[in-house]
């Protein structure tokens, strides 16, 4: 993996976990343009293509505006811990609070200002730790 400085505090966490992530499950994970992509490990990989079921990024103001993103409705939820599966791909704006995805391909630390996909087949765990709003938008794959 490319050894790259970590922009924030939180980028730097998700790296130690990712860096943990690799070493102890054989996931592979790769960060490009701050977004990051996790695959399947060796003995789950049908390709040598990576699979991407969650990827995020902190975009600019302009993507914001560009993707019209303020317009989309705004999900909330509380402190809680649950397990969710999207039969959907979600895209999501963070506008407040902090939580962390748990998948069988790594743990994400997501927040304020993050773009999130969830893509079509995630299975995982939400545990919110700051109270989330977000503005989402389902994607017809």
């Amino acid at each position: 993996m490319k050894k790259t400085k970590a922009r924030t505090g939180a980028c730097n966490q998700v790296r130690m976990v990712m860096v943990f992530m690799n070493v102890l499950v054989g996931c592979q994970i790769k960060v490009k343009n701050n977004t990051i992509f996790v695959g399947a490990n060796e003995s789950e990989k049908k390709s040598d293509k990576l699979t991407k079921k969650l990827t995020y990024v902190k975009p600019d103001e302009t993507f914001v505006r560009q993707k019209g993103i303020h317009q989309w409705p705004v999900w909330e939820k509380e402190e809680s811990d649950f397990h969710w599966s999207y039969d959907i791909t979600e895209e999501c704006y963070i506008l407040e609070g902090e939580f962390d995805i748990l998948t069988d391909e790594g743990v994400f630390a997501i927040g304020k200002g993050d773009f999130v996909t969830f893509h079509k087949g995630l299975t995982c765990r939400w545990i919110i730790r700051k109270k989330v709003r977000k503005h989402y938008n389902f994607i017809n794959d």
